[in-house]
């Protein structure tokens, strides 16, 4: 929570949201930026960074995220489409099958 209330207050924010099947440990969360340099200097910065780090400690191998500009409107079932051909995954070190 601490990476989205910084999210909010961050130039360029948009929208975000925050999705969560906790019994499962599935999480998943969106933000939608103005512009790219808005959405890269976000991710660069702290809370962002750090939170970044620590997931990868103990994110699944299947742990990915999507990139993607629109002239729409974000939609979770848009997004959840998208994450079936991720932009990139979140690699975590201490997964062999990874390296």
């Amino acid at each position: 929570m601490r990476v989205y209330r910084s999210a909010l207050s961050s130039d360029g924010y948009v929208a975000g949201g925050i999705r969560a099947k906790w019994w499962r440990k599935e999480f998943w969360s969106y933000t939608v930026w103005e512009t790219r340099e808005s959405m890269e200097n976000f991710v660069r910065t702290e809370p962002h960074f750090g939170a970044m780090l620590q997931i990868n400690r103990f994110a699944d191998s299947k742990a990915c995220y999507v990139e993607w500009e629109s002239d729409t409107e974000a939609s979770w079932p848009e997004a959840l489409e998208r994450l079936k051909k991720p932009t990139d995954r979140m690699v975590n070190p201490s997964n062999d099958e990874l390296r």
